[in-house]
C-alpha cells in the first residue's frame, strides 16, 4: 500500500522544534517561512487531485527543517526524479514523490555535511 503514516512527520517536526528549543537555538523565520511556502504550494496541488495528505504534510516538514536551503533540496529532487523517469520510461504512470524526497533529503544532509 502506498501510503505515508500521518503520524511520522509531525513527530519529526516536534523533534526538531524540541531540539532547537533543548540546545538553546533560536529556531530562524526562514523555517517558518519554509514550512508556509511548501505547505501553501502542496496544498494548492492536493487540492487539484495531483497529491495526497502524507505529501503534503511531509513537503511542509521538510521545508521546516530546511528553511532557505529548500531551493538546493528541491534542484537535488528534481534532478533524481528526471534520471530515474528518463532510466525507466515510467511517463503514463503515477510515481510516488517520497521516495525521490528522501534519497534527496539524505544526499542534501551529507552535501551540507561534508562542504
Amino acid at each position: 500500500e502506498r501510503r505515508i503514516p500521518l503520524w511520522l512527520f509531525p513527530l519529526v517536526l516536534a523533534v526538531s522544534i524540541v531540539t532547537s528549543i533543548y540546545n538553546g537555538q533560536e529556531i530562524p523565520i526562514w523555517n517558518w517561512i519554509g514550512m508556509a511556502v511548501m505547505s501553501f504550494s502542496f496544498l494548492i496541488l492536493g487540492l487539484y487531485g495531483k497529491m495526497g495528505g502524507g505529501d503534503i504534510i511531509m513537503f511542509s516538514v521538510l521545508g521546516f527543517t530546511l528553511g532557505q536551503e529548500i531551493i538546493p533540496f528541491a534542484v537535488c529532487m528534481a534532478a533524481i526524479g528526471t534520471v530515474f523517469l528518463i532510466c525507466t520510461g515510467a511517463r503514463k504512470q503515477e510515481v510516488p514523490l517520497a521516495p525521490f524526497a528522501s534519497i534527496s533529503y539524505i544526499i542534501f544532509l551529507i552535501w551540507r555535511y561534508l562542504c
